[in-house]
């Protein structure tokens, strides 16, 4: 069962996380920390968070980390779409003050003539990290979705432990790539945020005692053997 960290206040509910985060890099053996990341509103405030609490860090520590997208647009990093242009834009003090280096923060580089080449040069990009996620970072959607695994979709059933590249997501836009299920349940840390009303149907059937993956991807994190979910919803 996910440990659950629900806390009403949002300004201490994701100062929660970035001390969890921390905690979990500090734990990591071994030279580098993989570290997964999505886009969209809830992952903001968490990247606004550790920030705010670099130093809490040690600058070692934060020179161990490599991130890595968990999801992706089929965009060029240049568009506003883009989760990574919105990742590069919340770190970017970090990298201004070198406690990040701007090489530490990987973009999946979409080729729209071939897109399954660039999903695979971004998995090789990986394994020169060792090909796993140390920790990784997810926020739920209304429908239960996490990365770009939805819900009774193709997205959520991929056997292999890779990056995927499809273009009939269920949600805008429809070309989209995505760590594939196995790739985040052998994560060893995951942190996901469930924060709003609009997302408490979604959280109720993440923390259920009865469900499943396909149908609500977010109970992935019953796979991941150090799984925190942090909310301000009045669930579990």
């Amino acid at each position: 069962m996910p440990q659950i960290h629900k806390i009403a206040e949002l300004d201490l509910l994701y100062a929660d996380s970035a001390r969890v985060f921390f905690e979990a890099v500090r734990k990591v053996q071994g030279e580098r920390v993989v570290v997964a990341v999505p886009g969209g509103r809830s992952i903001v405030p968490f990247f606004n968070a550790i920030v705010m609490q670099a130093v809490d860090l040690p600058l070692a520590d934060w020179h161990r980390l490599e991130f890595f997208m968990v999801d992706e647009r089929a965009v060029k990093i240049t568009e506003e779409d883009s989760n990574f242009r919105l990742v590069e834009r919340h770190l970017s003090q970090l990298v201004d003050e070198l406690i990040l280096r701007k090489r530490q923060l990987h973009p999946y580089l979409h080729d729209e003539v071939t897109p399954h080449a660039s999903v695979d040069g971004y998995l090789n990009e990986l394994h020169e990290f060792g090909g796993a996620f140390d920790i990784v970072c997810l926020g739920i959607g209304e429908d239960g979705h996490v990365a770009a695994l939805f819900p009774d979709h193709h997205s959520v059933r991929t056997a292999e432990r890779k990056y995927f590249y499809f273009e009939d997501s269920p949600k805008p836009p429809a070309a989209r790539v995505s760590a594939s299920r196995k790739m985040i349940e052998q994560a060893s840390v995951a942190l996901l945020f469930a924060v709003g009303d609009a997302k408490l149907d979604a959280a109720t059937r993440m923390l259920a005692s009865t469900g499943d993956v396909e149908h609500c991807p977010a109970r992935i994190v019953h796979s991941i053997d150090q799984s925190h979910v942090f909310t301000n919803l009045d669930i579990a």
